[in-house]
């Protein structure tokens, strides 16, 4: 069964550094989302993240956090 990992993150570096492990470790046994905070950072302006719904306000969407991931990593994450 394929495991679901959130990784909330507001540095663009570190999102860059994470996304290339995923990348190359290529495990088919993942599936990994990105999001961002409310609060604005570059990150925003990425393009994996721009013009997309990417923010997750953590308190509002616990429920769905729960119920969806099997691992939430909260990077750099106000």
């Amino acid at each position: 069964m394929k495991k679901h990992i959130l990784i909330i993150i507001d540095n663009i570096f570190q999102y860059e550094r994470l996304k290339s492990l995923f990348e190359k470790k290529s495990r088919a046994d993942l599936k990994v989302d990105f999001r961002h905070s409310k609060i604005k950072s570059a990150v925003w302006d990425h393009p994996d993240f721009a013009g997309r719904n990417k923010m997750l306000v953590v308190k509002q969407e616990i429920d769905f956090i729960t119920t969806t991931y099997d691992l939430v990593i909260s990077v750099h994450c106000f």
